[in-house]
């Protein structure tokens, strides 16, 4: 009788359990838009197709994971996600779109507020709208799959509240903008670690004609911010819009590839220790850089002041990878104008290229139109040790100074008559070499740097090549106007007697 007793109950409590774990499922699939107001944290799966016509928030203390199948959930009117707790969304070809305009109250697909944290592991988010962001971020994100797309502005979007900070993690997927693909703003404050986006892998583009990845200047009211990029591609016609006081460092494998320019910078620091930089536009100095976006003057980094608005001094440090112009323009062009405004005469300008590869030419230019603005005495660049430049070093710049060293082979430096700037020849290879202007300093080496093992033999003839360098100072001094002399030494600082 006990045992039978217990047979019983045993089955009443699997019964019961059966029946909560069925009830426990129906409540998490979203079905309707009814299911959305009351996320509570859990796992809930999207079983069919449905519009949302009003805003949804996953609460601060809430931890919610949304699997959209191929299930495709539409926004429309005022319907939003916002996000201040924790979202993880997945799915394969299912996800958020919108289709109808933004509106005041939704201006966005997404919202990730300060105290959100959204992970996108896949799935498909969409903003097929003129005047919608899709991902607009204040708090952390994480894209690690999946696709975004927006129809005009940003795919990504962050920037960080004041006296808050924000950060975007993009490892992978596809992220394709309108007119900018990711965009990154800092408050103003110039605290760069308030505003942080790391590009680890994935691939971002845009629709239109714009900027795979941007920043803003507006006189430094979006300044502060550090971009990190280490993997993945950029394919836009600019590669990287960078007018603002920030810091970008850009190393690994991460590849960009600018149509018309690789990377656009009016201001900020720029570091550069790998990964490859490429651009397909042809040389056009006759054409000035655009104020208020990218655009104008080609290559491969593309240096300069387009107008008033962009503060801060220019300091781009390149000390590994490959920049690549494939059609034989500019792979760094660098103009002085504007730079003798008021605003700008006191900024510094100064570009250090060391172990890398450039295939292209360096251009220090003055614009083709005669302008009281143009001023290039604080522009400073500096080509040395372990660089390879498969192209020509120009210096038309009146004022610019101009530095090789070490060991840079450069194919043929030119420095136009009427450049007044300091040109410095240390120790480099330099191939063919067209000087005309003043103030032309050539170095031989004097002390002797560090080498690999098989580069220290110092027997015999002309070792550190004092004896050639002063053929080619008397030959400098000989020139007349337009000379070419040719400088093909074998090998400088080293010069086998051989």
């Amino acid at each position: 009788m006990k045992m039978k007793r217990f047979l019983s109950l045993a089955l009443a409590a699997v019964l019961s359990l059966s029946t909560a774990s069925v009830a426990f499922a129906e409540d998490k699939v979203l079905d309707a838009s009814e299911d959305w107001k009351n996320l509570k944290t859990g796992e809930y799966t999207v079983s069919q197709a449905h519009t949302i016509s009003e805003k949804v928030t996953v609460g601060k203390d809430q931890e919610v994971t949304i699997d959209f199948a191929d299930k495709d959930v539409t926004f429309a009117g005022d319907g939003m996600l916002v996000v201040e707790g924790t979202l993880t969304l997945k799915g394969t070809e299912g996800g958020l779109t919108r289709s109808d305009a933004a509106t005041s109250t939704a201006p966005r697909l997404i919202d990730v507020k300060a105290s959100g944290k959204l992970v996108i592991d896949g799935g498909e988010y969409h903003h097929n709208t003129d005047n919608g962001i899709t991902v607009y971020n204040q708090g952390y994100l994480i894209v690690n799959n999946g696709e975004i797309t927006a129809n005009y502005k940003q795919a990504i979007h962050t920037e960080n509240a004041k006296n808050e900070t924000a950060r975007c993690d993009i490892n992978g997927g596809t992220i394709q903008g309108g007119y900018w693909g990711v965009g990154i703003f800092g408050d103003g404050d110039g605290n760069n670690d308030n505003s942080v986006l790391n590009i680890n892998g994935g691939n971002i583009n845009t629709k239109n004609d714009g900027q795979g990845v941007c920043t803003n200047a507006s006189g430094g009211k979006y300044a502060g911010f550090t971009i990190n990029i280490t993997g993945g591609k950029i394919n836009a016609e600019c590669g990287m819009y960078l007018p603002g006081p920030g810091v970008t460092n850009i190393s690994g494998n991460a590849v960009i590839n600018g149509y018309l320019q690789g990377i656009r910078i009016a201001a900020g620091e720029l570091n550069i220790s790998g990964g490859v930089i490429k651009s397909a536009g042809e040389a056009n100095h006759e054409d000035s850089f655009i104020a208020g976006g990218s655009g104008g003057t080609n290559g491969v980094i593309a240096v300069g002041k387009a107008g008033d608005g962009y503060p801060g001094d220019i300091k781009i440090n390149i000390t590994g990878g490959e920049l690549e112009n494939s059609v034989g323009g500019d792979a760094i062009v660098v103009s002085d104008a504007n730079l003798g405004k008021d605003a700008y005469k006191d900024l510094k300008t100064e570009i250090n290229v060391t172990h890398t590869d450039v295939i292209g030419n360096i251009s220090v230019l003055t614009p083709s139109t005669p302008n009281d603005n143009n001023n290039g005495e604080n522009i400073s660049t500096m080509i040395g040790w372990g660089t390879t430049v498969d192209g020509e070093v120009k210096v038309d710049s009146k004022a610019a100074s101009t530095a090789l060293k070490g060991d840079a082979k450069i194919e043929k430096l030119t420095v136009a008559e009427d450049n007044k700037g300091y040109t410095t020849v240390e120790e480099s290879v330099v191939v063919e070499a067209t000087i005309t202007g003043d103030n032309i300093t050539m170095v031989p080496p004097t002390e002797e740097p560090n080498r690999p093992e098989d580069r220290t033999d110092r027997s015999g003839g002309d070792y550190f090549g004092n004896e050639k360098w002063a053929k080619v100072k008397r030959e400098i001094a000989a020139a007349e106007e337009g000379d070419t002399i040719e400088m093909s030494a074998t090998g400088l600082p080293w010069f086998p007697s051989s």
